[in-house]
C-alpha cells in the first residue's frame, strides 16, 4: 500500500490502469516515479519525479533521493502538526483556568509567578501576561501580607508537603481587603526537589462578612 511506484515507460503500467495512462499521456509524461508520504501510519500524499518527452530508466539513486526528500517533508509536517496540537492544548488550558473563579497560580522558589489565571490578574489589577515573572510584592503594598505569603510558600517548598491555609488576607488592586482559603501544593521535579508550587485559593470574603454579622447579632 505504501510502496514506491517506478514506471520507466507508460507501457509498463498494468492494462487495467487505462485512466492513469491517459492522464500521464495528456501531460506528455513518458515515465515517472512516485514515493508515498506516510505520517502517523497514514498516507499524507506522495512525492514524485516525471520525465517529459522521453522515457527514463529510474535508478536506485532516484528512489533514494525521493525517500530522503519525502522523510524530510513528513518530519516537517509532523513537527508542524505537533506544534499546532500543542498550541490548541495551551489555548484550551488557558480557557479552562480563566473560567475558574478561584485564584489559580504557580510560583518558583524566588516567589515569582510562573502561571496565573484571570482571577489572580483581576485581583492585582493587571493582565495575565503582566504578572508572570513578578512577585506579590510588586502588586501588594501590605508588607505583612507579602511576608505571610512568602513564609507559607517556602514552608511548602522546603517541606515538600501540601498546606491548607483556612484563612488568609489579601489586599487587591482597589485597596479592598479580601479573605481567601488557600491550598498550596509543591511541584516536585525529576531530581526530587520542589522547584515550584501550585496554589488554588477560594475567595471567602462573603462568608467572613456573614460570620461577622452573625457575631454582632449575638
Amino acid at each position: 500500500e505504501y510502496d514506491s511506484i517506478k514506471i520507466d515507460q507508460l507501457d509498463d503500467l498494468p492494462a487495467a490502469e487505462v485512466a492513469v495512462r491517459d492522464y500521464f499521456e495528456t501531460k506528455g509524461v513518458k515515465s515517472f516515479i512516485m514515493f508515498p508520504l506516510v505520517s502517523s501510519g497514514r498516507r499524507a500524499g506522495c512525492l514524485g519525479l516525471e520525465a517529459i518527452d522521453r522515457s527514463r530508466t529510474w535508478e536506485e539513486g532516484d528512489i533514494s533521493f525521493l525517500r530522503i526528500a519525502g522523510e524530510m517533508f513528513v518530519n516537517a509536517l509532523d513537527r508542524k502538526r505537533s506544534e499546532e496540537q500543542m498550541k490548541d492544548q495551551q489555548v484550551f488550558f488557558r480557557k479552562v483556568i480563566d473560567l475558574n473563579p478561584n485564584f489559580i497560580f504557580a510560583k518558583d522558589r524566588e516567589g515569582r509567578f510562573t502561571l496565573v489565571n484571570q482571577a489572580v490578574a483581576d485581583a492585582y489589577g493587571t493582565a495575565v501576561d503582566g504578572i508572570v515573572g513578578l512577585t506579590d510584592a510588586d502588586f501588594n503594598s501590605d508588607k505583612e501580607q507579602v511576608e505571610w505569603f512568602r513564609r507559607a510558600d517556602l514552608e511548602v517548598l522546603n517541606s515538600k508537603t501540601p498546606k491548607l491555609i483556612p484563612e488568609e488576607r489579601i489586599t487587591d488592586a482597589a485597596g479592598k481587603l479580601r479573605w481567601l482559603q488557600t491550598v498550596k501544593i509543591p511541584i516536585i521535579g525529576p531530581d526530587g526537589q520542589a522547584t515550584h508550587l501550585l496554589g488554588v485559593a477560594t475567595d471567602i470574603t462573603e462568608r467572613k462578612r456573614y460570620e461577622e454579622d452573625q457575631r454582632r447579632l449575638e
